[in-house]
This record gives C-alpha cells, structure tokens and sequence, in this order.
C-alpha cells in the first residue's frame, strides 16, 4: 500500500491564473523610450539630404528624356 500510484500525475507548472501578465504594452513603450534616433547630416528626419535628391531626381531625368529622344530616333 505504501508503494500505490496516483492514477493523476500532479503537474510542476503553476495554474494559468497564478501566472504574473506580462504588460506588453508598458514593454514597448520601454522600448520606445531607449530607441534613439540618428540624425542625418541635415538634421531632420529625412532619409536622404536635399542636394542628394535632387541630384538622383536630375539624372533619373536627364536619362528618361535620353531614352526618349533616342526611342523616337528610331
């Protein structure tokens, strides 16, 4: 009789009540407030600088009206 086994095995895991929530929210917001952003070498939030863009705006143009004259050249 000292040797009987349960017929349930008790568990180790705690029951889902008991387990502490974890705030998803207030976790990104951490996360938020350690992100820093880097400034560009304008300064603002842009990707690319002004004379970068419209230098990539002015050759994309330049090789468009080329592509043109020379597709009607032909």
């Amino acid at each position: 009789e000292a040797m009987t086994v349960p017929l349930t095995p008790e568990s180790d895991e705690e029951p889902e009540d008991s387990r502490t929530k974890f705030d998803y929210d207030a976790a990104i917001d951490e996360v938020i407030a350690m992100v820093t952003p880097q400034g560009g070498s304008n300064g603002d939030d842009e990707i690319l600088s002004k004379p970068l863009l419209v230098s990539i705006v002015g050759v994309s143009a330049m090789l468009m009206a080329g592509l043109v004259v020379v597709s009607m050249a032909l």
